[in-house]
């Protein structure tokens, strides 16, 4: 069984490090320092034991949200890496996305495309400038 004497940080510690050390509390230090904390209490004026379950509970909670959070970091991490491949194989090549607006320097060529609904019998194509008067 460990000391509570040893889960102790040595040296001055800064408030930094005593933050990390506390977040770094596993479920190992925390039966301890609760065993120790049983083993320490007043005979006569016994802790209720609802109020263990509830710090037990507690922790439970905490490590669960932590594994929870590295979990999502990981995925978004991979999900980057995917995007960033995926956009790999774009360079050099045309593509197609859906909007209803464009940006025109003056000088280059807009392509686009529609899609028309089968049996359409005339269409027409109104470009209008960023106030809303019609170009062409």
């Amino acid at each position: 069984m460990t000391a509570i004497g040893s889960l102790a940080t040595s040296g001055a510690a800064t408030p930094s490090t005593r933050r990390n050390s506390l977040q770094e509390l596993g479920s190992d230090q925390f039966i301890t320092l609760m065993v120790a904390q049983m083993r320490n209490q007043d005979p006569m004026k016994p802790t209720d034991p609802s109020e263990f379950l509830a710090q037990l509970a507690q922790f439970s909670t905490v490590s669960g949200v932590r594994a929870m959070q590295d979990s999502m970091s990981d995925m978004v991490a991979t999900m980057r890496s995917s995007q960033m491949l995926s956009g790999t194989q774009l360079v050099g090549r045309d593509v197609l996305a859906a909007g209803d607006r464009v940006d025109y320097d003056g000088t280059a060529v807009v392509k686009g495309a529609a899609e028309l609904p089968a049996g359409l019998t005339s269409a027409s194509l109104v470009v209008k400038d960023a106030s809303g008067a019609v170009v062409r």
